[in-house]
């Protein structure tokens, strides 16, 4: 450094000048040599400086001192000659390789300097990435904790909600069939509706339930071969009469002689294209919804895609990407066709496919240009 070169400078300076007095000025001036054998101990100046500059400043540092000790000694040997010349011009001659060796030696001395605080900054920054990944990788682990104990908090609250409302269910039942005695018939319409209601709960805790299970990595699956050919056509006749009621078509396209088997947990798994097959006559108006099974091959597999097309209300780019987030938000256009929409069923459905290692994307051209789902699940050879 600037410190050292200095502390170097200022030694030879001084030497070069003690000398240059007692081995020219004074025998010029006084006529004696009687000083000049004090001239070589003002090397001992230079000495003191340049170890003090060694061991002040880079001490650990074996380049460092290895280029200070081969500049050092250089100049050892040139300042001794110097010291030890014998006329003016001998003086000069080997002052003037002196001051060449001194400049060449701190050029090589700051560049080793240079390149090992090179190092130590590299060396710092790499120990502070360190720190940052693993103040990264503390606070993921604090995240998924927190992630954890809240899925936690959610099953516990569900399950102690299910409870209540299985029994409030059996009971509505019970007295709906007159287990309790005779009811009049405007009690009995009221009593369907509670009864009605209470199943819609426990089907949204049952959903709640799936979902914080599937994120706590939970396999809540029973895979077993399964027909989606059966699957969809009972899901078209279960929601063909929304469709009617609304004056929209409802179509199932099946391929010529499918391989209707997947590896699906059935119940799951028809839960999953129900959402999607409803979700989309819910939110068309005109037109209708056109439900289409392909089975392809991709790489090794067998894949049953199915695609869901609607002419519905459409989405934005942004929508389509985040429609399967917990986050998603459900837009005005689609409250104002849907107002009791949870914006879940998507969610749930997302988590159910991804379950089964299959994928779910959603398409669509732009607001008022309807959507496409598609669904892409294993198949058995």
């Amino acid at each position: 450094g600037k410190l050292q070169t200095s502390f170097i400078l200022i030694g030879i300076f001084f030497s070069a000048t003690i000398s240059f007095s007692t081995n020219v000025i004074v025998p010029f001036v006084m006529k004696t040599s009687a000083m000049e054998s004090y001239g070589p101990l003002s090397i001992i100046i230079f000495i003191l400086f340049t170890a003090y500059a060694i061991f002040k400043h880079h001490l650990f540092d074996v380049r460092v001192i290895t280029a200070e000790i081969f500049a050092l000694a250089i100049c050892v040997v040139l300042l001794a000659k110097l010291l030890l010349s014998n006329g003016f011009y001998d003086y000069l001659i080997n002052g003037g390789m002196l001051a060449v060796a001194a400049v060449f030696g701190l050029l090589l001395v700051r560049s080793v300097i240079h390149e090992v605080e090179q190092k130590n900054k590299i060396e710092a920054m790499s120990v502070d990435v360190k720190k940052a990944y693993e103040v990264e990788k503390k606070a993921k682990e604090e995240l998924e904790r927190l992630d954890e104990a809240k899925s936690q908090f959610m099953m516990a609250t569900q399950h102690h909600l299910r409870t209540p409302l299985t029994a409030l269910k059996g009971y509505l039942s019970l007295t709906l069939e007159g287990d309790f005695g005779p009811i009049s018939d405007v009690v009995k319409e009221k009593l369907g509706f509670c009864f009605e209601s209470t199943n819609r709960l426990i089907k949204l805790v049952n959903e709640f339930l799936d979902i914080s299970k599937l994120q706590l990595g939970r396999d809540i699956l029973d895979i077993k071969e399964t027909s989606i050919v059966e699957m969809l056509k009972d899901i078209i006749v279960e929601v063909q009469p929304e469709a009617d009621k609304k004056g929209i078509y409802l179509t199932l396209i099946l391929p010529p002689e499918p391989t209707s088997l997947v590896m699906a947990d059935a119940g799951k798994l028809r839960e999953a294209l129900y959402n999607l097959i409803d979700n989309a006559v819910k939110y068309t108006e005109k037109g209708g919804v056109k439900v289409e099974l392909q089975f392809v091959t991709k790489g090794r597999n067998n894949c049953a895609m199915v695609i869901v097309t609607d002419t519905g209300i459409g989405m934005t780019k942004e929508e389509a990407d985040d429609v399967f987030g917990r986050q998603f938000e459900r837009g005005k256009e689609a409250k104002k066709v849907y107002a009791l929409g949870r914006g879940i069923g998507l969610f749930i459905t997302a988590s159910i496919i991804r379950a089964h290692k299959g994928k779910i994307w959603a398409e669509s051209l732009g607001a008022g240009q309807g959507s496409a789902f598609y669904v892409e699940l294993i198949a058995k050879k």
